[in-house]
């Protein structure tokens, strides 16, 4: 049993962790399907992950920060259950290697959270995992975030990729969905729709021939939606993007059997429309020097935030109550922004939705 993080010297008790690797087991039941795809996916691995399925390498990953799917119809045993391992090395000794193999010598100073020579520099990973003057080093690994194994018969649709631009002078915003697909062998062709504010748009996903993974571009032009306002200055209005995967499939409702259907589940996110912009201009009267402001909706605002710290150096013990609670006090302290909405995390990143 690892000692409480934050009693006594117990971070240096326990910095034994950070120099071992670890090894997850366990048996994923997969259901009975044929001709069926399947994913694995992890939207968290911590850090250096060498992944196996049934005893095959499926996923290597070096990176904290991002998401993974993989294709493991080959690897998979449909009907049973199928044996899941995640090795991940410790990040102290990767840190040391990769120093060692660096061209230009680096400085050597000890980590004074540590109590060694450390270099997170070197990896795509928390680098206030390895200390800092607000907190104690806790190079962490595992599977951080959630795992599935999911198994689809024509195609799945993956979390699309949102982005919200225009809108300045009365323009229309203009939502860009990028949304990736994988299908299996004759899936035939597919759809992707989305609807956000009462406008809808579709677009036909693009797959190379017999590729197993295809994507959908869609563009939605939305003139005059209700605006997200910062907190004091007006309602933060969100609106529901609804996103969907159709396809052609046996048993639907078209006369030959053959009709469009919706595959799977709909994809539904939160977006806000609003324009953001920094004003610079000179003062007048021969004053010198610049004035600044930043203008939301056009709006010029008040700026009144705070820097934030990762809630625990531990982040699996963060709850959504813990960040309600310091929302809830942004929020009662009258605060605009944290940082902007940048909470410093020493690597970038940020809490979820």
């Amino acid at each position: 049993m690892v000692p409480e993080l934050y009693e006594k010297f117990q971070d240096w008790e326990g910095a034994w962790v950070t120099a071992q690797d670890w090894l997850w087991r366990r048996d994923v039941p997969a259901p009975a399907c044929d001709r069926c795809g399947a994913l694995l996916e992890f939207d968290g691995l911590d850090t250096l992950a060498n992944v196996t399925l049934n005893g095959e390498v499926v996923l290597r990953s070096d990176n904290q920060h991002v998401r993974h799917a993989v294709r493991v119809d080959d690897v998979v045993r449909f009907g049973a259950t199928n044996a899941l391992e995640v090795a991940i090395a410790s990040p102290v000794a990767a840190t040391d290697q990769r120093r060692d193999e660096y061209p230009v010598p680096l400085a050597r100073k000890p980590n004074a959270y540590l109590g060694r020579d450390t270099h997170p520099q070197f990896l795509r990973k928390d680098q206030s995992n390895f200390g800092w003057d607000w907190g104690p080093a806790a190079a962490t690994s595992g599977i951080w975030r959630p795992a599935r194994l999911v198994a689809f018969r024509v195609a799945r649709l993956q979390a699309p990729v949102v982005h919200v631009v225009g809108g300045e002078g009365g323009r229309p915003f203009v939502v860009k969905v990028r949304a990736e697909v994988q299908r299996v062998a004759g899936a035939g062709p597919l759809t992707v729709k989305a609807a956000v504010a009462g406008v809808a748009a579709e677009a036909a996903v693009v797959c190379e021939a017999a590729a197993p993974a295809g994507a959908a571009d869609l563009e939605l032009r939305v003139a005059g939606p209700a605006l997200w306002w910062p907190h004091g200055l007006g309602p933060p209005t969100l609106h529901e993007l609804v996103v969907e995967l159709w396809g052609q499939a046996a048993g639907g409702p078209g006369p030959d059997g053959g009709g469009w259907v919706r595959l799977g589940r709909a994809e539904r996110r939160k977006i806000g429309f609003r324009t953001f912009e920094v004003r610079e201009e000179a003062p007048g009267g021969g004053e010198a020097g610049r004035r600044m402001a930043f203008a939301v909706n056009g709006k010029e605002i008040f700026s009144k935030g705070a820097n934030v710290v990762p809630l625990d150096a531990l982040d699996g013990r963060v709850t959504e109550a813990t960040i309600d609670t310091v929302l809830q006090s942004a929020q009662d302290a009258h605060f605009s922004e944290y940082m902007l909405g940048r909470a410093w995390r020493g690597r970038g990143l940020t809490w979820t939705d």
